[in-house]
């Protein structure tokens, strides 16, 4: 039992070493060549997956018994929307990021009743509305080129 227990140790080393230490071993692994965009499970043995292959986008069926291609995206500005969408929605994006502080900022501000910062508080409301029409002028925008 012993010879096998390092056996598999050495292994395992060695795997998180190449891991760690060598970024060009992910080439072996298809990274940056293939990447899982989005995932949305629809039952527990059932999901969507938005698989990027090169430039492409393809929309899969994933089920228990097997995987079918439901679309391929070849428009490169519709490939850059869905792209742009799916990364400012995970949790480590820079939008992301951008819209936590901006709502953590807000909310000190509603809390603070200070008489003395009813100015700054003018300041950033105002802002906020800036940034909420802005928004909503994007998504208008965005409609219309999807017609």
């Amino acid at each position: 039992m012993l010879p096998l227990a390092v056996v598999v140790a050495l292994i395992l080393g060695v795997a998180w070493v190449i891991k760690r230490f060598m970024p060009g071993s992910r080439m072996l692994t298809g990274a940056g060549v293939m990447e899982i965009v989005a995932r949305l499970p629809l039952s527990g043995k059932q999901s969507l997956l938005l698989v990027k292959v090169g430039r492409r986008l393809i929309l899969l069926g994933v089920s228990a018994e097997r995987i079918t291609a439901l679309d391929v995206l070849d428009d490169p500005e519709q490939a850059a929307l869905l792209l742009g969408e799916a990364a400012s929605r995970r949790s480590d994006s820079i939008s992301q990021a951008f819209a936590d502080a901006f709502g953590r900022e807000t909310h000190q501000y509603m809390e603070h009743d200070s008489p003395s910062n009813d100015a700054s508080w003018g300041a950033v409301r105002g802002l906020l509305e800036k940034v909420r029409r802005l928004a909503g002028r994007q998504e208008l925008m965005e409609a219309r080129n999807e017609k």
